[in-house]
């Protein structure tokens, strides 16, 4: 059974090669470094969504710099980053590229 996009549910997806650098939002994530991953990225060709995985090096200092940004937040009131969703859904576009 071939892969569908969680999005719209098109079977015409393609699988690249994708570099990622992944910033935390807000002024409690604005002195951390940037966190570069290299991976696969599965795009659909239908509705462009994309999906991917990060690499569980990546995904530890992803943890890391989380759990260090939430404490800061904690100390200064604000909201850190959101935790992710545990379905694991990549949220839906809202339209269509061309």
């Amino acid at each position: 059974m071939a892969p569908h996009c969680k999005s719209c549910g098109s079977s015409r997806l393609l699988q690249l090669n994708g570099e990622t650098c992944l910033h935390f939002p807000g002024l409690s994530g604005i002195n951390k470094s940037p966190i570069f991953s290299f991976g696969k990225l599965t795009v659909c060709l239908d509705c462009g969504g994309m999906d991917s995985l990060i690499a569980p090096k990546e995904l530890k200092l992803v943890r890391e710099h989380a759990a260090d940004v939430q404490n800061l937040a904690d100390q200064s009131g604000r909201s850190g980053p959101a935790a992710p969703d545990p379905s694991g859904d990549m949220p839906r576009p809202t339209k269509r590229l061309p």
